[in-house]
């Protein structure tokens, strides 16, 4: 098919009509975009909650699922004080849960011998 041409008042014949916007073509209706710190937010959240469930089933875990994921998101050197801060949280809340399961004479065992561990390693 050839494209429609008309010819106009000066009688030239060759130009090409231009299509007449449809009735029902209106302006770009498309939803706003979403922040992409809201979804960076989400998704780190969604991610936080997964590995702390997964330290409450299995005892372990948290780091090894949050930090490989996180860091997609965000930088390493933000990622790394938000999961410290995030980890911290998680074991706070299972040691208040867990307070009547503590042997304090062990702990204070292994945090004694911790101690001279670290100091012998930094002589």
């Amino acid at each position: 098919m050839e494209p429609k041409t008309h010819q106009g008042k000066e009688g030239r014949v060759g130009r090409r009509v231009q299509p007449s916007p449809s009735p029902r073509a209106g302006p770009n209706l498309s939803p706003p975009a979403r922040p992409t710190a809201t979804v960076n937010v989400r998704w780190i959240v969604t991610i936080v909650f997964v590995a702390a469930v997964m330290q409450s089933l299995t005892g372990f875990g948290f780091a090894l699922v949050v930090m490989p994921l996180v860091t997609l998101i965000v930088d390493l050197r933000t990622a790394a004080p938000l999961i410290a801060l995030a980890g911290l949280t998680a074991y706070t809340v299972n040691l208040v849960r867990f307070r009547g399961s503590v042997n304090l004479g062990e702990v204070a065992r292994l945090g004694i011998a911790s101690a001279l561990g670290l100091s012998l390693i930094h002589i």
